[in-house]
């Protein structure tokens, strides 16, 4: 167990750390479940640029594919300030807006909505290299018009290429 802990502190300490840097973008693709009581599985992509070395802006898109005859897409516009926690980990808290689109048809009924929505959660992305990074993020999207609820904490994971 010794000698495992020391290999993992030695690795710790030969990574470089990999800065953001103002102007850096990256794409990255993610799946996401939404934690409600019909748990439902999105598959996701994302754009992000970097204002300044701690501060960004992200694109997000999710589409969850039908499931009871319910077809759910999600664009939203995001910040995040990243925190460097240790050689390429940084944490972040996210906060954005954005629209859930409802389109539901069953047996030639159909209906088509757009809801506004609001979400705040906490992400966090580790450098596996100077080009490619995982990416965790957990959040609570709240959308909400007259009888449609959409409002749950949502779970993602992805990879993303910094370029």
């Amino acid at each position: 167990m010794k000698k495992l802990m020391m290999i993992a502190a030695m690795v710790l300490m030969s990574t470089g750390a990999f800065a953001q840097e103002a102007g850096m973008k990256a794409v990255g693709a993610t799946f996401s479940d939404y934690l409600d009581s019909n748990s439902r599985i999105a598959i996701g992509a994302k754009f992000q640029y970097s204002f300044t070395e701690n501060m960004r802006g992200e694109f997000d898109f999710k589409l969850y594919p039908p499931k009871s005859h319910i077809l759910l897409w999600n664009p939203t516009v995001n910040f995040h300030y990243l925190f460097p926690i240790i050689d390429k980990l940084y944490v972040y808290p996210l906060a954005g807006v954005g629209v859930l689109g409802y389109s539901y048809s069953y047996s030639g009924v159909s209906d088509t909505q757009t809801i506004f929505t609001v979400k705040f959660g906490a992400g966090a992305e580790y450098y596996i290299t100077e080009k490619f990074k995982g990416i965790f993020e957990t959040y609570y999207q709240v959308a909400k018009k007259d009888n449609l609820k959409y409002s749950d904490p949502i779970i993602s994971i992805g990879a993303g290429y910094i370029f």
